[in-house]
C-alpha cells in the first residue's frame, strides 16, 4: 500500500543538494538569492491553485469579505476545499503548533489568524494540536517538562488570537492518549506506510531515534474525527479542513492517501506560502534563529532595529538607480511583510506602484525609498505585536484550562447552503448572513447606533449589501425601495417592521426612498377598492416618519406607464411561464394579471423605471429592505438584471414576524386574531396577547418558541431590560403573566404612538408624498 502513495517524492523531486530547493515538513530552503518556486511545488505535490472563482464562492457562502491572506494569495493552494464547500455540511478545522520556543514569531501567527477567520466565517469547531512530543523528539536539548511548559505558554499566544472557547479544543499528546482512539488511528496509519517511503518523504536517516518515526503519524491522526471521540462523540466521519503551510503537504497527503482504505474521508487542505526570514525569500523564518524573525515579545525598538538592519531590501544599489528603476518587490522583505500584515489594500497598492520596479513615475510623482518602506513596515508590525501582547495579557491560567478541557465540541450542522436564521426560517441559497463586522461597518459609516432590528438579527441576511456600503464609502449615493400590498384595511404591527427599518436606513444614510403600493396584486378586489386601500396604507406609511422631501410613494394603478412599463416588458421577456410557475407557484386557474405581477414588483429595483425621480441616473444602486419571503421576486430580478444591462439590486432581508398562534407560519392579514393591528385598542391588544402561545413549563422553557418574548425581542428597545427578561424568564424566575403584561405595555405604546401620528396625516400630505418630482438629494 505504501508503494501506491501518489506524488510523494517531495525531497527527491525538489532536490536534495544544497544548491536546489528543499521543501519537507522539517526543512525549507532554496538556492541563495532565489525564491521558493510555488508553481513548481504545485506541480510536484499535485495540489490545486486557489482560483478567484473559489475565493468568490467562499465570500458568497460566508457573507463576509475574504481574509487578506486569501485575497492576496498567501493561502494559494488547496486539496478538496471545493469538496468541503460542495458538501454544504458541518466540518471541523485542525491546525497545530510545535512548541520549540518561549514565544511565537510573526510567521507563527499567520495560520492562526487565518484559522480564526475560517472558524468565525463558517462557525465550525477547531482542534489545535500542540505537538510537545514532536519537539521533545526532535530537539535533544529539551526535557519533557520543558516541552510541556513551552506548550502551555504557546497556548496563551494562540488563545490571544481570539478563538471561540466554546468551539475550540487544544489537544496534547499527554491528554489525547488517555483514550485509545487516537493511538489506534496512529497504528492504522503506520501499518500503511513502509520505512523506505517514510524516509523518502520525511528525510529520516539511520541515525534518527525510533521515536522520531512516529511524529508524522501523530500529526496525521487528528485529520480523522474518530481520533477524538471525546470531542466529536458519534461523529467519527466528520469532515476535516486543515489550514497549513505548504511544507506540511506531504504529511497530510499521506493521510489523504490512506484515508479510503481505512474507511475515512480524506481531509481537505488549504495551504499557505512561507513567511520569509528577514534575511531573504530563499528561506522561511525559523524559531531557532532569533535574528531571522520578529517575535511577539519584541519591543517597538527591537522591531525597528531588525527591520532596518536585517531585512533584505530589493532596492537598487544607488539612490539614482533606485529612482530610475525601483525595487525588486519579489525579493524585498519589507514589502513582503507589508503584503502579509498591511490590511489596507489601497495603501499597499500605492506602495507597490511608488516603490516597485518600472519606468519613472508619471506626473512628477516621487519614487518611494527603501527607508520609507522600512519605516512603514516597522509601524505596521509594531501595531500587530502590541495588539497581540495586550490580548495575551488577558489570557489567564483558568482560560487555558478551559481551552484544554476535553469535552464535546458543538457540531450542530450550520450548513451555509441552507442556514437556519435566528427565528427558525430558512434563508435562500445565495443569501449571506449579516455578521458583526458588517453591523460595525454600518455603525462606522453612519455614526449612529445600529437599529434594534439589525443588532438583534431581525434583519439577518443580505445580498450585496457590502457592495452598497463600498459605493457609499466612496461617495456614491443609492436609493431604497420598499413596498406594501393593499390586502387589508389597516396595517398589522408586523407590517411596520420593514417600514421602521427603511426609515432608519433613510435617516442614517441620507438617501431617497421609493415606496410601491401594490394595488394591482389582488384580483378579487375592484379597482376602486384597491385604490382606496392603497391611499389608506399610504397614510400608515407616512405616519412612520419618512422625510417628505426624500420619499416618493406611488400606486401601481396610478403611476405605471412609459419607462416603468417598458422595464416590466423587458423583465417579462426573460421569464417563461414555466419558470414563473416554479418560482411563484402559479397555476392554470390564476388570472393573467397575477402572472404579470412579478415584473411589476421587480421594476422599481431599476432607477430607469423612474426617469422623473432619477433623471439621467440609470446606474444608481438600489437597496431593498424586505422579508425573506420576498426573496424569490428579487432573486428573479437579480438574475435578469445583467441580461438587461442593469445593475443588480442589493437586498437586506428580515425573518418573519410570527403570528400570535406560534411559529408555524407568519401572521396573516386574513385572520384578524393572528396579529396585532395598528387600529387595535389597548383592550384588544391585552386580549390577544393573553390568548397567544406561550411556553409555560418553567423547567424547560424555550424562548425561541415563546411568542410574548419574541415580540419583546422585536419591539422592546432597551437591550438591558430585554436581557434581564431573557435571563429571569428563561430560568423560571419571571412568571409568564409578567412577560405578557410588559409586552402589552410595549405594544400599546407603539400602536398609540402610531395612531397619533397617523391622525396628523392629511390628504394633502398624501398628495405631496405621491407627487412625481425630482429627488433633491440625488439631483
Amino acid at each position: 500500500m505504501a508503494g501506491k502513495l501518489a506524488g510523494n517524492n517531495s525531497r527527491q523531486a525538489l532536490g536534495e543538494s544544497s544548491d536546489q530547493m528543499v521543501v519537507t515538513p522539517f526543512e525549507v530552503s532554496a538556492k541563495e538569492g532565489e525564491k521558493i518556486d510555488y508553481n513548481k511545488l504545485i506541480d510536484k505535490f499535485g495540489c490545486q491553485r486557489i482560483k478567484e472563482s473559489l475565493i468568490d464562492r467562499v465570500e458568497s457562502l460566508t457573507g463576509r469579505q475574504p481574509h487578506v491572506f486569501l485575497r492576496r494569495g498567501v493561502f494559494f493552494a488547496h486539496r478538496d476545499l471545493d469538496v468541503i464547500l460542495d458538501a454544504g455540511a458541518k466540518f471541523y478545522l485542525y491546525t497545530g503548533r510545535g512548541p520549540s520556543s518561549e514565544a511565537l514569531h510573526l510567521g507563527h501567527l499567520i495560520p492562526f489568524m487565518f484559522t480564526k477567520y475560517l472558524q468565525e466565517a463558517f462557525k465550525v469547531p477547531l482542534v489545535i494540536q500542540l505537538t510537545d512530543d514532536e519537539k521533545f523528539t526532535w530537539k535533544n536539548n529539551l526535557s519533557v517538562e520543558e516541552t510541556k511548559r513551552l506548550a502551555r505558554e504557546n497556548a496563551k499566544d494562540i488563545i490571544a488570537c481570539g478563538f471561540d472557547v466554546t468551539k475550540t479544543s487544544f489537544s496534547r499528546i499527554s491528554t489525547i492518549l488517555e483514550g485509545n482512539a487516537f493511538y489506534e488511528n496512529m497504528v492504522k496509519i503506520g501499518r500503511c506506510l513502509g520505512y523506505n517511503k517514510a524516509k523518502e518523504m520525511f528525510g529520516f536517516s539511520g541515525d534518527d531515534y525510533i521515536a522520531k518515526l512516529s511524529v508524522p503519524l501523530v500529526q496525521a491522526a487528528p485529520s480523522f474525527a474518530s481520533s477524538f471521540p471525546q470531542l466529536f462523540p458519534g461523529k467519527g466521519n466528520l469532515r476535516c479542513l486543515i489550514p497549513c503551510a505548504v511544507d506540511q503537504d506531504s504529511c497530510f497527503r499521506m493521510a489523504r492517501d490512506f484515508a479510503p482504505p481505512l474507511g475515512y474521508r480524506k481531509p481537505a487542505l488549504i495551504e499557505s506560502s512561507f513567511f520569509p526570514a528577514l534575511q531573504g525569500v530563499h528561506v522561511k523564518v525559523s524559531a531557532s534563529d532569533p535574528d531571522s524573525a520578529i517575535y511577539l515579545t519584541d519591543t517597538a525598538k527591537a522591531i525597528a532595529r531588525k527591520i532596518n538592519k536585517k531585512a533584505f531590501s530589493g532596492g537598487k544599489d544607488s539612490e539614482k538607480e533606485h529612482i530610475e528603476f525601483g525595487a525588486n518587490l519579489e525579493k524585498d522583505i519589507p514589502f513582503k511583510y507589508l503584503s502579509f500584515f498591511l490590511e489596507d489594500d489601497i495603501e499597499l497598492e500605492q506602495i507597490r506602484k511608488e516603490y516597485g520596479e518600472g519606468p519613472k513615475l508619471p506626473g512628477g510623482e516621487q519614487r518611494m525609498m527603501t527607508g520609507a518602506v522600512k519605516k512603514r513596515v516597522a509601524q505596521v508590525l509594531t501595531q500587530v505585536v502590541e495588539r497581540h501582547r495586550r490580548a495575551r495579557a488577558d489570557v489567564t491560567e483558568e482560560l487555558v484550562d478551559a481551552f484544554m478541557a476535553v469535552r464535546p465540541l458543538p457540531t450542530k450542522s450550520e450548513a451555509w447552503e441552507q442556514v437556519e436564521s435566528p427565528r427558525g426560517k430558512m434563508k435562500m441559497d445565495d443569501d449571506k448572513l449579516i455578521d458583526e463586522s458588517l453591523i460595525d461597518r454600518v455603525k462606522r459609516l453612519t455614526g449612529r447606533e445600529p437599529h434594534v432590528f439589525l443588532r438583534r438579527g431581525v434583519f439577518n441576511s443580505h445580498q450585496d449589501f457590502n457592495e452598497i456600503l463600498d459605493a457609499y464609502e466612496g461617495g456614491e449615493m443609492f436609493y431604497l425601495f420598499s413596498g406594501r400590498g393593499a390586502s387589508s384595511e389597516a396595517l398589522r404591527i408586523g407590517d411596520l417592521i420593514p417600514l421602521m427599518f427603511t426609515k432608519y436606513l433613510q435617516e442614517a444614510f441620507g438617501v431617497p426612498v421609493v415606496v410601491q403600493l401594490r394595488d394591482d396584486g389582488d384580483c378579487s378586489l375592484s379597482d376602486e377598492e384597491v385604490r382606496r386601500r392603497a391611499r389608506e396604507s399610504a397614510k400608515d406609511i407616512i405616519a412612520c416618519g419618512f422625510d417628505v422631501t426624500n420619499t416618493f410613494i406611488f400606486s401601481d394603478l396610478g403611476y405605471i406607464g412609459g419607462a416603468f412599463y417598458k422595464n416590466m416588458v423587458k423583465i417579462g421577456q426573460c421569464v417563461t411561464v414555466n419558470k414563473a410557475r416554479g418560482i411563484f407557484g402559479f397555476s392554470d386557474e390564476d388570472c393573467l394579471s397575477k402572472y404579470s405581477f412579478p415584473p411589476v414588483q421587480a421594476s422599481p429595483s431599476f432607477p430607469s423605471s423612474f426617469p422623473h425621480l432619477f433623471s439621467g441616473m440609470d446606474k444608481l444602486p438600489c437597496l431593498i429592505p424586505c422579508a425573506i419571503d420576498q426573496d424569490p421576486y428579487f432573486r428573479m430580478t437579480r438574475d435578469v438584471a445583467p441580461r438587461l444591462g442593469f445593475s443588480k439590486p442589493s437586498l437586506i432581508e428580515s425573518t418573519f414576524f410570527p403570528g400570535l398562534q406560534g411559529f408555524n407560519g407568519k401572521m396573516s392579514a386574513s385572520d384578524p386574531n393572528s396579529a396585532i393591528y395598528v387600529t387595535d385598542t389597548a383592550e384588544d391588544i391585552a386580549y390577544k396577547i393573553n390568548k397567544c402561545k406561550q411556553q409555560t413549563d418553567k423547567e424547560c422553557r424555550d424562548l425561541e418558541e415563546d411568542i410574548p418574548f419574541q415580540y419583546l425581542s422585536f419591539f422592546l428597545e432597551d437591550d438591558d431590560e430585554l436581557e434581564r427578561i431573557r435571563k429571569d424568564y428563561g430560568e423560571g424566575k419571571m412568571l409568564p403573566g409578567d412577560v405578557k403584561k410588559r409586552l402589552i405595555e410595549v405594544l400599546t405604546s407603539i400602536v398609540e404612538r402610531h395612531r397619533s401620528a397617523r391622525a396628523a396625516v392629511t390628504d394633502e400630505m398624501v398628495d405631496t408624498f405621491m407627487a412625481v418630482r425630482l429627488v433633491p438629494t440625488i439631483s
